[in-house]
């Protein structure tokens, strides 16, 4: 699967089940089977998109692979510095998942002080 193929599925899929008083970003996904099952670099590229939809369905892909996951630890942990707090909390949550080195741990504790409180429990407990 192309990454441009897995953004226009992730938001299509985002469209659809987008309705007022609902955050579309708390939708965890279920991915097409041939999403699901393309290679871990695409979806390490899709951390690079502009969409925080894409990211997060990329971050929660990662979440359920720590093993693979480790391999693109500095894609996630880029995530941490995310505009969007939905982005650095799904990062946290991945990255706790795996062993995790000094400097990770120094970069999610940055986080403690995030303005929104859902990243920082989410520091806190990855912590």
């Amino acid at each position: 699967m192309e990454l441009e193929n897995f953004v226009q599925i992730v938001e299509d899929m985002a469209l659809q089940h987008d309705y007022p008083g609902f955050e579309i970003r708390s939708l965890k996904l279920g991915l097409p089977l041939a999403a699901v099952k393309a290679p871990a670099k695409m979806f390490a590229a899709a951390l690079r998109q502009p969409s925080p939809i894409v990211k997060l369905a990329a971050l929660r892909w990662f979440w359920e692979r720590p093993g693979l996951a480790g391999q693109f630890v500095v894609a996630i942990k880029n995530c941490l510095t995310d505009s969007d707090e939905w982005v650095r909390m799904e990062a946290v949550r991945c990255l706790e998942r795996m062993n995790i080195d000094i400097g990770l741990i120094l970069s999610i504790s940055a986080l403690l002080s995030d303005p929104y409180p859902e990243v920082r429990k989410s520091a806190a407990e990855a912590l």
